[in-house]
């Protein structure tokens, strides 16, 4: 007798296009969390872009990495962005971008502000500058600065659900099995009796 056997075969698609989707999100959510969070990467570090004074070259949420800068002797040239320390700020930065000189003062201005930063910017204040922009990676620590508690909760949902797929809590569909149907013992007999009048169980013994 023989019961339902499981066919061999490879998972569904859907299952592994699914798999490689989540294991994308948590890659990308990942790379979210080192990039807005991390003190050092090398020379440069993660700075999370709280306001929009810089768009539309850098928007709220992006993740600027800033570099070390010499700002001495007009070293820094006109168009680039540099990270000014300013104790009067809450955030006690901010970056903004180089438009001139006053002596061997820097001249800044937010790209989306109508006039220069007053007073202008001693080499000492600056703190470094732009080399790379990442958009939109520190999402997560701006919803905090604002106080949005829902969108966290989503990424974190998000973030769990991709995890119970990838590690295996829903489990991969198991294959279709075949079912092999059993014939009664009474048939069986019934067609061997039948087979040869007079003729028993095993043929040619009498």
């Amino acid at each position: 007798m023989t019961g339902p056997s499981r066919t061999a075969g490879p998972s569904p698609r859907w299952w592994r296009l699914a798999r490689l989707a989540m294991l994308a999100c948590l890659a990308a959510i990942g790379g979210l969390l080192l990039s807005a969070n991390a003190p050092r990467l090398g020379d440069w570090r993660p700075q999370v872009v709280l306001s929009e004074s810089m768009a539309p070259a850098l928007r709220p949420g992006d993740v600027a990495l800033i570099g070390p800068a010499e700002a001495s002797a007009g070293q820094l040239p006109p168009g680039r962005i540099v990270l000014v320390r300013d104790p009067a700020r809450r955030t006690g930065s901010y970056l903004h971008r180089v438009v001139g000189y006053e002596g061997v003062d820097l001249v800044t201005k937010g790209d989306g502000n109508d006039v220069p930063d007053f007073p202008a910017v001693a080499p000492a204040q600056v703190a470094g500058q732009v080399r790379l922009v990442v958009p939109a990676l520190g999402l997560p620590v701006l919803w905090a600065d604002q106080g949005r508690y829902l969108p966290r909760a989503l990424l974190a949902l998000a973030t769990l659900g991709a995890l119970l797929i990838v590690l295996g809590a829903g489990r991969e569909p198991a294959p279709r099995t075949a079912r092999h149907t059993r014939a009664p013992a009474r048939h069986a007999r019934r067609s061997l009796l039948a087979a040869r009048p007079g003729q028993g169980l095993w043929p040619g013994v009498r």
